[in-house]
């Protein structure tokens, strides 16, 4: 498996874990959790997916997918 591969698993279980965590303690709290928090939960995961990739492809001019 090379770096680029170990990259996109990492981040593809990171945010599958974190968005399963997520939305089972939405589900638990779903009347107190506010529409925001859901949006920007989402977000914050979205942007670190991808900023990370933008790190790799910058480190290696381009990604071969």
């Amino acid at each position: 498996m090379d770096e680029f591969e170990k990259i996109l698993e990492y981040n593809t279980k990171n945010a599958g874990q974190q968005l399963l965590k997520l939305t089972l303690e939405w589900k638990a709290h779903i009347d107190q959790v506010e529409k925001e928090d859901i949006v920007t939960a989402v977000q914050d995961i979205a942007l670190h997916m991808l900023q990370q990739w933008e790190k790799y492809k910058g480190e290696s001019g381009t990604v071969n997918v």
